[in-house]
């Protein structure tokens, strides 16, 4: 039974540096530090998994008290470790349930390459990892949900939220791209449009937020927080002047932004945290409780707790991409999160806190395996028929 000892001396191997990995992007570490331990980490995985594999394959026996006292009590270690994550895995899937007011209508996925005639990845690497097996960088998927509650007023009885996140403007996937998703979301014709980070990464495509964004339709507001990639833009205000063109309000700046809807208040907030430190306190009467329905924007899940501290009856939130690396039955396995991949898509509910966790429409490199990116929309409901929002 050598080899099951060392299969879980791998999984505590991988899950022990997959948690320093998650740890590490989830903090705001600057680029240059976090970019270097994301490759030093992955020396660290795949070389001893590789050999390990190896030697099992080929001498089909690796004897643990072959290696050095110390070295065979970190195996042992890992071994433990890796039997408690197997097994966290497993009660995971088990008990996996959406939360009780949350209710999936569908999934409607489409390919957006075949909806335009010309490429939507620019540059040599992008088109080979566009190439790849498996990936659906250009595969979107449209998530439409309903989030129920007893009390709602009838003025919100059917408000209709649009969520995206993580838009990643680079230029390695073409405007295109997006326009096609916006005339997709638009045609939901949303009360709100809510956009929870991580925009754009090159100054050259600064410029896409107004030309693209602009576009997005919304009967009440668009609202906006930004992401640690937004911090590549060397100028803040010229970015959050280009979003502001495009007809967004930004959520982050320390204070509640209240919108009449007929007799009822829907109020909107942002956290921009650990990256901006603007929302780090929202004004003193943030807990009086006046609103109908209270709404925080925040790039990150990890800031469930602080929005559970001001009562948000809703969070949306993007940053982990759900994993965008999901292997096949096992799922995701890292996350830019100190939760790991616990949080890193789908909804949640935390007491009376429903949060949203976007998978995202792009990312850094054009990579998506088994992962679609995500079109998210939300209609907010007394009723718990599940159909309000299937239109």
């Amino acid at each position: 039974m050598d080899w099951l000892k060392w299969i879980l001396v791998l999984i505590g191997h991988a899950g022990f540096w997959c948690f320093v990995f998650n740890h590490i992007h989830a903090s705001a570490i600057p680029r240059r530090q976090r970019k270097l331990t994301e490759k030093t980490i992955l020396a660290l995985v795949v070389v001893p998994t590789l050999w390990v594999t190896g030697k099992l394959l080929w001498n089909a026996s690796l004897q643990m008290n072959l290696f050095s006292e110390p070295v065979q009590w970190y195996f042992s270690i890992l071994m433990v470790l890796g039997a408690g994550l197997s097994v966290r895995w497993f009660y995971r899937r088990l008990t996996a349930r959406l939360p009780a007011r949350v209710v999936h209508l569908r999934t409607s996925r489409s390919n957006i390459q075949k909806q335009w005639s010309q490429p939507l990845l620019a540059g040599s690497k992008a088109n080979l990892l566009g190439s790849l097996p498996f990936n659906q960088v250009l595969e979107l998927a449209e998530e439409r949900f309903e989030f129920t509650t007893s009390d709602l007023p009838s003025d919100l009885d059917g408000l209709r939220i649009v969520h995206l996140s993580d838009l990643h403007f680079t230029g390695r996937v073409l405007p295109e791209y997006f326009q096609i998703v916006i005339e997709q979301a638009n045609q939901f014709e949303a009360d709100f449009v809510f956009l929870t980070g991580d925009l754009v990464d090159e100054e050259r495509c600064l410029d896409w937020l107004e030309s693209v964004l602009s576009q997005l339709r919304a009967k009440h507001g668009k609202y906006y927080v930004l992401g640690n990639h937004d911090r590549r833009i060397s100028d803040e205000s010229v970015l959050r002047k280009k979003l502001n063109s495009a007809g967004f309000v930004s959520a982050s700046d320390g204070t509640w932004h209240d919108v009449p809807i007929g007799k009822s208040v829907v109020r909107i907030a942002g956290n921009e945290l650990p990256w901006y430190q603007d929302a780090n306190e929202l004004q003193s009467d943030s807990k009086l409780g006046n609103a109908d329905l209270k709404i925080l924007l925040t790039h990150s899940p990890d800031q469930i707790v602080w929005a559970r501290q001001y009562e948000f009856d809703y969070v949306f939130a993007g940053h982990t991409h759900g994993g965008q690396i999901r292997l096949p039955v096992v799922g995701p396995v890292v996350a830019p999160s100190r939760y790991g991949v616990k949080y890193c898509a789908g909804t949640f509910q935390f007491g009376d806190t429903i949060m949203h966790v976007s998978r995202g429409l792009s990312s850094d490199e054009p990579i998506r395996i088994l992962c679609p990116p995500e079109l998210t929309l939300v209609t907010v409901c007394r009723s718990t028929d599940g159909r309000r929002g299937s239109a």
